[in-house]
């Protein structure tokens, strides 16, 4: 009976641990991370990197937009979403006044001159071009500086006191303060050319003349006692192809929508 009773025992608790068993979860590789989505790092915004993730490197290049002449231009203006310089720019002041001409492709520039000796002026210039006051007595204009074509297209203006008449307006001498004179027109050129021209509604002195490997080209106008001269200088390799000749084109444009203040 009493081994009856230990076998009975035995078999009970082997019945016990096998149910058992069967009750606890079967875990597979503990370690392993699977299905387990990765932190956002706070680190950075939006990312699914963790700060101990290393991010993956490529060859693969990104090249930068390169800017046009003209748009880089345009960064050099305030006020402006265009591509091209605007016709209102940081020049604008007491001084020299900018804006759109009524002529497509045009600005309207105007220097009063207030309180000087020579009578101030306006004119129309190509929109593309650049242009600042130039000289010591801010009378003055030079237009393209840095040439933005990559051509030789830069344009003076000079205004100076003279009694001389438009025919003889060559001779005419430029000083400042007390200064010696200097002549507007070095008397080592070579004249090639010298003509009165009507020029829109002027009356303009043409001359034409070369120095050393550099032709040079220049209107005069004068109003009362002030003269003014437009002054191109180009190599003498430029001369005669199609940027020079539009280049004149646009100085005659100029020279004809001149306009004196009194």
């Amino acid at each position: 009976m009493h081994m009856q009773r230990n076998t009975g025992i035995l078999i009970s608790l082997a019945i016990i641990c096998v149910a058992c068993s069967l009750r606890a979860p079967h875990i597979v590789n503990p370690t392993s991370p699977i299905g387990r989505a990765i932190t956002p790092s706070r680190g950075i915004l939006g990312s699914t990197r963790t700060p101990t993730d290393t991010p993956k490197s490529t060859n693969v290049s990104y090249p930068l937009k390169t800017l046009s002449m003209t748009e880089i231009a345009s960064q050099n203006f305030t006020s402006t979403n265009t591509m091209e310089p605007p016709c209102n720019s940081s020049l604008t002041s007491e001084k020299i006044i900018i804006k759109k001409s009524q002529k497509t492709g045009w600005c309207e520039l105007e220097v009063p001159l207030r309180g000087y000796r020579t009578f101030g002026y306006r004119l129309i210039y190509p929109q593309e071009w650049s242009v600042r006051l130039a000289g010591a007595e801010a009378m003055n204009l030079l237009f393209n500086e840095g040439v933005l074509s990559g051509k030789n297209q830069q344009v003076f203006l000079q205004l100076t006191l003279t009694d001389l008449p438009l025919e003889k307006a060559d001779q005419a001498t430029y000083s400042f303060e007390r200064l010696d004179p200097d002549p507007l027109v070095d008397p080592d050129e070579l004249v090639k050319e010298k003509s009165i021209d009507t020029i829109g509604d002027k009356q303009a002195l043409k001359l034409i003349s070369i120095k050393e490997n550099q032709a040079l080209v220049r209107y005069f106008l004068r109003y009362k006692t002030t003269l003014y001269m437009f002054e191109i200088v180009t190599p003498l390799s430029d001369v005669n192809n199609d940027d020079y000749n539009k280049l004149l084109q646009s100085v005659e444009e100029m020279v004809g929508s001149m306009n004196f203040l009194d």
